[in-house]
């Protein structure tokens, strides 16, 4: 009786540390999941921020001669949508389209030709239907070593003349591929003293810093220009400078992105890009 007592008893002893134990452990896995589901909240609320943040930005590679206008355009839009911002991103057309091409996490794109944006259509790298013309460049001359005018009568005999000739690189550069147009209309190409630029932007400084005292730069860069004699080259000189714009597949702001563009198509913007030097297109 007394044996059975003792085992009695601890048996009950031996099922109260259990009941203990289990206890313990159940606390431990009640405070583990709560710390989860903790973790995961806060996660989903940095990534919603983030999201956001991401959403609120629009990223954009541009051409350098629509920078400036892009940039007018661009205050003018985050004046009307204040929670809106835009980050530009300029270069020689050429150059982004590799960028892009490389994954660069651009939202859009406003090239300075037709070319690159139909080869990103072509490769499946932008939104269907997001393909635009915004606007049609015009080629000019500027010199600061010619007196008098110039015009399609004397411009073969003063490029010719030219102690230092600046373009953009047709390479990668629309405008300079313009430029290198017209001297082979003239039989000036190559020209045996040509300086040339990266891009059209780098064209314009090579002639204010001295370093070319003649060069081909955009129509809408004539504001910037101080003094010398400039000639608009005949439209029929070169091909057509169509600058097209799209959207990016990889955008993370494609909603808002989008929203830019119907913007740029609206009249006031359209107003901006033609008083800036561009021909409209139809």
């Amino acid at each position: 009786m007394c044996c059975w007592k003792n085992a009695h008893h601890l048996r009950l002893k031996a099922t109260r540390q259990h009941h203990r134990y289990f206890s313990h452990e159940a606390a431990h896995l009640r405070f583990f999941v709560l710390a989860l589901i903790v973790l995961a909240l806060i996660s989903q609320s940095t990534f919603s921020h983030a999201s956001l943040a991401t959403k609120n930005v629009i990223t954009i590679a541009v051409a350098s001669n629509f920078k400036p206008t892009l940039r007018n355009l661009s205050n003018h839009y985050q004046q009307l949508n204040k929670n809106q911002k835009i980050v530009l991103s300029s270069a020689a057309t050429g150059v982004l389209f590799t960028q892009i091409r490389q994954g660069a996490p651009f939202d859009a794109f406003f090239a300075a030709d037709s070319l690159r944006p139909k080869l990103l259509e072509k490769a499946g790298l932008i939104f269907p239907n997001s393909r635009i013309t915004y606007a049609h460049g015009q080629l000019v001359l500027w010199s600061r070593e010619y007196t008098g005018s110039i015009h399609a009568k004397n411009i073969k005999q003063r490029l010719q003349k030219s102690t230092q000739l600046s373009i953009a690189n047709p390479k990668t550069a629309p405008y300079g591929l313009a430029a290198q147009q017209v001297l082979q209309r003239l039989n000036l190409w190559p020209h045996p003293r040509l300086v040339m630029g990266h891009n059209i932007a780098q064209a314009l400084q090579f002639i204010q810093t001295g370093n070319a005292a003649t060069g081909f730069i955009a129509k809408a860069q004539l504001p910037f220009i101080k003094r010398g004699q400039t000639w608009e080259i005949p439209q029929a000189w070169y091909q057509p400078i169509e600058q097209q714009a799209v959207i990016l597949k990889r955008s993370q702001a494609s909603t808002a992105t989008q929203h830019f563009f119907n913007f740029i198509r609206s009249k006031k913007a359209k107003a901006i890009i033609k008083q800036a030097g561009y021909d409209l297109p139809e």
